[in-house]
């Protein structure tokens, strides 16, 4: 925020992660960035230009319509975030209609994302979430987060979720899908 980044330095490392999937055969399905830095205003700015530069169209936004925040931290997430959106679908990019999750980072209950189902509104929407199987490793070197992973995967895994997502006839895809056209906006449908 202070304008102390070396955007080189950033562009370097960005290209130096890219090549590296690149020559590994992955093609990235969209850009973000380890805790939301990517959305920092000057650190977009060098992102945006790399992602067109590969043809990279979708860029996770971080901006939580529903969730609201709870915290400072999560305050400048969300005025970032609306900034980093406009800034995102001017350079004719692609990012979410909405982002959800950001209060339950890493503790999502079944509870949780039921509620953010019932109100999900018409577009594409991110939940942002943490599953995982919980082991030593894991917790030596991430404990001090207090993520429930597991929790988060019976959760979004739980019968009653499963349930909501069919009553609703709402449509599970992924950044792989949305970048490659396999899905039917109109329709919410994946094309055939």
């Amino acid at each position: 925020m202070t304008g102390r980044i070396n955007n080189r330095e950033i562009k370097n490392e960005f290209n130096a992660q890219l090549n590296k999937l690149l020559r590994a055969g992955i093609k990235p399905s969209h850009a973000d960035g380890h805790d939301h830095l990517h959305i920092f205003p000057s650190i977009l700015n060098v992102l945006l230009e790399i992602a067109k530069t590969n043809h990279i169209q979708w860029i996770r936004n971080s901006h939580d319509t529903l969730t609201a925040v709870n915290d400072f931290s999560h305050l400048g997430l969300a005025v970032l975030g609306k900034f980093g959106k406009k800034k995102i679908l001017g350079k004719r990019c692609n990012t979410s209609n909405y982002f959800l999750g950001t209060r339950f980072s890493g503790k999502l209950n079944e509870s949780n994302v039921l509620h953010m189902l019932d109100n999900l509104r018409t577009g594409v929407s991110e939940i942002m979430c943490h599953p995982g199987e919980e082991n030593r490793e894991l917790i030596a070197k991430y404990g001090h987060w207090n993520y429930h992973w597991k929790d988060e995967q019976i959760a979004l895994t739980s019968a009653a979720v499963k349930a909501r997502i069919a009553r609703r006839d709402l449509l599970l895809t992924n950044y792989r899908e949305l970048s490659s056209g396999e899905i039917d906006y109109a329709n919410h449908r994946k094309r055939a």
